[in-house]
């Protein structure tokens, strides 16, 4: 009886793997893979724009915050692309809108995420067993949100160190069914 050594886990080098081709990686994830070019680039486009008069502008972005408070770095703006609870109560929400218009960021951009569906007119309508008596439209209406501008497939354009920035955003997140 022969016995076979030779597995294919020794068939690739496991401390030097073969990178996949790039036409592969696009294919795969086509975001990631421009994310993914444009920061290894950036000091180039830095460096180009370094050259322009006008200030540059520095955008802090955060998500799934889930009822945390960090510490941020500051910046002309603030953009918070979700998640700004854990279990999507109004008292929950307030207390972040709270934090987020304590923040010296002179624009602060929400847009709502999965955990945040107190937010999300047709859900509230559609579920109201779900949102429960305790969220309900008045309790909505009421929340202070101060200097935020909240996105909700919308947009907003907002003046940041003498130039016109117009963002947009939508709460959609189709993977978690909302």
């Amino acid at each position: 009886m022969t016995m076979n050594t030779r597995s294919n886990f020794h068939a690739t080098n496991i401390l030097a793997p073969t990178l996949p081709l790039a036409s592969q990686r696009f294919r795969k994830c086509s975001s990631l893979f421009i994310a993914q070019c444009l920061y290894t680039h950036q000091p180039l486009i830095i460096s180009a724009l370094a050259t322009s008069s006008q200030p540059l502008l520095k955008a802090v972005c955060i998500s799934d915050g889930h009822n945390e408070q960090p510490r941020l770095l500051h910046g002309d703006m603030l953009i918070h692309t979700g998640d700004r609870t854990g279990n999507a109560t109004y008292v929950e929400l307030q207390q972040q809108l709270d934090w987020l218009n304590a923040l010296l960021h002179k624009h602060k951009v929400m847009i709502a995420g999965n955990h945040d569906l107190l937010l999300d007119q047709a859900f509230y309508m559609h579920n109201p067993r779900q949102t429960g008596p305790e969220n309900d439209a008045m309790r909505r209406k009421a929340l202070d949100w101060g200097s935020i501008t909240y996105l909700d497939d919308s947009f907003a354009t907002l003046e940041v160190r003498e130039r016109w920035l117009r963002c947009y955003g939508s709460p959609a997140t189709p993977q978690y069914g909302n």
